[in-house]
């Protein structure tokens, strides 16, 4: 765990009896996209991008059942924050495209970024929305290993002015977990990581 990987490094090799029999009975043409099969007849699983292995489930020399995760690798370059939130219809309006996000990390210090992404459902006339910031300061790894998937983070978007009634740009607090509630006008998110 914790190490760096480039796209075609290789991961596991797994030796199996079924693609031993399938080699030996020419059942197979073509090892799957992202793999080889060495000259023992075993499946050599490769890197599908650059990254850091973040989770090993395999150990060697146990059995893997077919389908399940042997490993986990963050890609590099695909940190994001992500915050679930329940807005009125008038808050939701007021989320710009693009807008300007502010991401504070535990230690106090501050990242800048933009939201890419805003998926939305109605519920009870209220908008659940799932809100994706990207900024190219989120490099893994940086900040002594803060930034990392994972990591809580408060991020602060900026409002479009609606009115007279209300401050030239107003913030929302909401927690990560869907309790929807609002404190000092920003809401609470984490910094997650690209799930393949």
């Amino acid at each position: 765990m914790g190490d760096d990987v480039v796209e075609g490094d290789p991961l596991f090799v797994i030796d199996s009896a079924g693609l031993t029999y399938d080699l030996a009975h020419d059942l197979v043409s073509e090892p799957p996209e992202l793999t080889q099969v060495d000259a023992e007849g075993r499946l050599v699983v490769l890197a599908s991008g650059d990254g850091r292995v973040t989770d090993v489930a395999a150990t060697r020399g146990t059995f893997v059942p077919s389908s399940s995760t042997l490993a986990t690798v963050q890609r590099s370059g695909t940190l994001y924050v992500q915050g679930e939130y329940t807005l009125t219809a008038k808050e939701y309006a007021r989320v710009p495209d693009g807008a300007d996000v502010t991401i504070t990390l535990p230690d106090e210090s501050t990242l800048t970024g933009r939201v890419e992404q805003v998926d939305v459902t109605t519920v009870d006339g209220q908008a659940q929305a799932v809100v994706r910031v990207a900024s190219a300061e989120l490099v893994d790894g940086a900040d002594n290993g803060l930034i990392s998937a994972g990591t809580p983070v408060i991020a602060q978007i900026t409002f479009t002015n609606d009115g007279p009634v209300t401050s030239v740009a107003t913030k929302v607090r909401s927690y990560v977990d869907g309790v929807g509630s609002y404190v000092d006008g920003m809401f609470t998110t984490y910094v997650a990581g690209l799930r393949d």
